[in-house]
């Protein structure tokens, strides 16, 4: 499976390998917030110039984001990417708020179902 070996390029730190095979299957795959996660997340692991723009980690985060508003693992990426990568004070709040707000939401979803009587 391409995401097993995508993961496992990625432990042995073959951080450019493992972006040129998500590259294809992001191709293959757009739809997938999950994939674009993966992907801002490997853009930040480049030790080198020679891989993407950093910008492009906000860029695939949004994108998750796009495809889903409720994904927190994008905003929290957003969050600390405009905190320590591309510091924007404004918009790095901006994402922590609305991760706290989604965050309690579905928070307050798992403690209804608990409080349910069967």
């Amino acid at each position: 499976m391409a995401l097993n070996e995508i993961k496992s390029l990625i432990k042995a730190k073959k951080y450019e390998r493992a972006f040129n095979r998500l590259e294809r299957v992001l191709a293959r795959h757009r739809e997938c917030p999950y994939l674009w996660i993966l992907r801002g997340d490997l853009i930040q692991l480049f030790d080198s110039l020679d891989g993407p723009p950093l910008k492009e980690a906000a860029k695939s985060y949004s994108q998750a984001l796009k495809l889903n508003p409720n994904n927190l693992e994008a905003i929290e990426g957003l969050a600390h990417f405009y905190d320590a990568v591309d510091p924007k004070p404004s918009r790095a709040k901006r994402y922590a708020a609305m991760y706290i707000e989604k965050a309690g939401q579905g928070l307050s979803g798992m403690n209804q179902i608990l409080t349910e009587e069967s």
